[in-house]
């Protein structure tokens, strides 16, 4: 079932306008940065969760827009894609248990979590996304032997 950008608006608005109320910092719009710039601002909220030991959370510019991701572990490529409506803390419980085997890269999609919001509704579709996630892992060194992982709870 197809649904236009309109249903998913208030999806992505409401967190958004929920995340500014309680004071969440969102980077500026046209800030860029060189290579991959550690989130180091966390506040206590259960909405933004700090990663797992061994963990490092970080966000570069792909494609135009910044793309928020953990990392840890040693060891074969593995990116996890976490499904709609989660962010990269849907994989926590297993990071730990991955990064002894792999070099595990677990991002927030465009639009999620501390991942920013695409302008245009074509860059949402899976084949947009698909390049995004593509480009972070060559942006990382990370492109050659990868292993992926996908989650969805819903299907659209």
């Amino acid at each position: 079932m197809k649904h236009s950008l309109a249903f998913f608006r208030p999806m992505i608005l409401v967190p958004l306008a929920a995340a500014a109320a309680i004071g969440l910092a969102v980077p500026a719009a046209g800030a860029q940065a060189a290579g991959p710039a550690p989130v180091s601002a966390r506040s206590g909220c259960s909405l933004n969760p700090a990663p797992p030991r061994g963990f490092t959370e970080h966000k570069v510019r792909i494609n135009g827009i910044g793309i928020n991701y953990v990392r840890g572990g040693h060891g074969p490529a593995l990116l996890l894609l976490h499904g709609y409506p989660q962010t990269w803390y849907s994989w926590d419980g297993i990071l730990p248990a991955l990064a002894r085997h792999y070099t595990v890269v677990a991002p927030d999609l465009p639009g999620a979590g501390l991942s920013d919001a695409p302008a245009s509704a074509a860059d949402y579709t899976k084949k947009a996304m698909a390049a995004d996630m593509y480009a972070l892992m060559v942006r990382l060194g990370l492109s050659r032997h990868l292993r992926i992982v996908g989650l969805s709870l819903i299907h659209i």
